[in-house]
């Protein structure tokens, strides 16, 4: 009497990787059992290596986007640390008196007359602002800005030729100025005011060049 074949499965358990349908392999020859088993448990293998490669690609894949979160941080912390350091430099660097250079060959007239002891200054070729100094007394002029500032002599300090002030020392309310002037006149340009409480007319005459576009 046959034995009516049954159908059995000799797939390789994704999961366990146990091999299913043993049934199948003790009906098979002992010479055929080794391959049997050899083919069975390089599908175990294969399954498992794929089933890794993909929880590593996932782990790679946040590892990756973590490593784009953080990886610009050490490079921010640098940038900032810079940052602050540098900006105790630039806070010093504004506090620093200013140097103030003569103008030579300029004409000083106050209510038209002219005056014995005087000199202006520049900070820079621009010829704006500038610094006149006469006898004991000093005035601020921003020419651009229309603008006259009267600096305690305690605030100014003379290297050689030249004078020292700090711009942060700056008054914060401008003397009252009237009439306004600014004028080339060929060889020189012209800059007149007239300083209302003290009712009287400066006018002062600084050689070219002087880029009058920029006033």
């Amino acid at each position: 009497m046959r034995v009516p074949a049954t159908k059995l499965s000799s797939r390789a358990s994704p999961v366990s990787g146990r091999v299913e349908g043993s049934a199948v392999s003790l009906l098979l020859p002992v010479h055929h059992r080794f391959a049997y088993f050899a083919k069975t448990a390089l599908g175990c293998f294969v399954a498992q290596g794929a089933r890794d490669r993909g929880e590593g690609a996932r782990h790679n894949k946040r590892s990756r986007g973590a490593l784009g979160i953080f990886f610009p941080i050490p490079f921010l912390c640098i940038i900032t640390g810079a940052l602050l350091s540098a900006a105790p430099a630039v806070a010093a660097d504004k506090d620093k008196p200013v140097t103030w250079k003569p103008i030579t060959q300029a004409l000083l007239r106050v209510n038209d007359q002219p005056v014995k002891n005087w000199n202006v200054y520049e900070e820079n070729k621009k010829g704006d602002p500038l610094l006149l100094a006469m006898g004991d007394r000093y005035l601020l002029i921003q020419v651009h800005e229309r603008k006259i500032f009267e600096i305690a002599p305690a605030k100014i300090d003379h290297k050689g030729a030249e004078l020292l002030w700090d711009p942060a020392t700056l008054p914060a309310e401008p003397l009252a100025t009237t009439e306004w002037l600014i004028k080339d006149v060929g060889f020189a340009y012209r800059l007149g005011v007239r300083l209302v409480a003290e009712n009287r007319v400066v006018d002062l005459q600084l050689p070219h060049p002087m880029d009058l576009r920029y006033l």
